[in-house]
């Protein structure tokens, strides 16, 4: 069988033990690996979006030791995911220790790393409308909201009195929206919380991405896919967004003409072969 989402991570990081599997001597020979794909291609910054994704302290661990004995070449913003079924509080404090104890001249565990919804293209993104079915009739379906709002205020508060911002995963219009009101309400702008995919953006939260110091990262290969995302969901490929998300998606421009801090990823691997073309996303 196979578990996804929450109950996936649930059972990775407490029902099962990597540590013989996940050794030193494996984990340094995957940076080595990673280290040759981005320099070659001319990267030297990187963003590991779930540096705790099998445990919360051995990547961190092999990435300071690389460092420090001069291995390590590239600058890796090293994220710290926090999930709903951890307790909160508790994995704050272990994101502040490792930022305390980790950090080295190219690694930066600065950073709390958070999930608001899905995606889109799987009908799981969190849209102020509904998704159609497969006749393109509207549904009572508007996707996943992860984190409460309560409880999305808390962590961004904590994290940010700590002096970590908070990067947040947000594809729909309601995801975006929600995690603004966190940042605006209850982080500091000097944090520079950002948001990252934000594939459909309702036109008065710009103001908002603006006066809080708001950066959003774009995955800019996704442009490349087709005006209206489909899914494989009755049997057959069917279109599930409405209109007006699909021709209103992932709006560089507009964030840039609105003095909009907006930074461009490749979302690897997610995004299948993209580091491999830099200039075609500079294209």
């Amino acid at each position: 069988g196979q578990f996804t989402e929450q109950a996936n991570s649930l059972i990775r990081m407490l029902g099962m033990d990597f540590s013989e599997m996940l050794t030193p001597a494996v984990l340094t020979e995957g940076f080595e690996g990673m280290q040759r794909m981005l320099l070659s291609n001319g990267y030297t910054n990187t963003v590991c979006g779930l540096t705790n994704y099998f445990d919360p302290k051995s990547v961190y661990d092999v990435l300071r030791s690389n460092d420090e004995a001069g291995n390590l070449f590239v600058n890796v913003l090293a994220t710290y995911n926090i999930e709903t079924w951890m307790d909160y509080n508790k994995e704050i404090q272990n994101a502040i220790d490792i930022k305390n104890t980790q950090a080295s001249k190219h690694v930066h565990p600065t950073t709390v790393k958070l999930f608001m919804d899905g995606v889109t293209e799987t009908g799981t993104g969190l849209i102020f409308e509904n998704y159609n079915d497969e006749k393109g009739n509207p549904t009572d379906d508007c996707g996943i909201q992860i984190w409460p709002e309560d409880v999305l205020c808390n962590i961004v508060s904590m994290a940010n009195n700590n002096g970590m911002p908070v990067h947040t995963h947000t594809f729909g219009d309601k995801a975006v929206n929600l995690v603004l009101k966190a940042y605006s309400t209850c982080g500091k702008k000097e944090m520079r919380n950002s948001i990252v995919h934000a594939r459909n953006i309702k036109d008065e939260d710009y103001a908002v991405i603006a006066n809080n110091n708001v950066v959003v990262t774009e995955a800019v290969t996704l442009h490349l896919g087709p005006a209206k995302w489909v899914e494989k969901k009755y049997g057959k490929l069917v279109p599930i967004l409405p209109d007006y998300y699909a021709q209103h998606a992932y709006p560089i421009k507009s964030l840039m003409q609105k003095g909009i801090v907006a930074t461009s990823s490749t979302d690897y691997p997610a995004t299948a072969g993209c580091p491999v073309h830099p200039f075609k996303i500079m294209e």
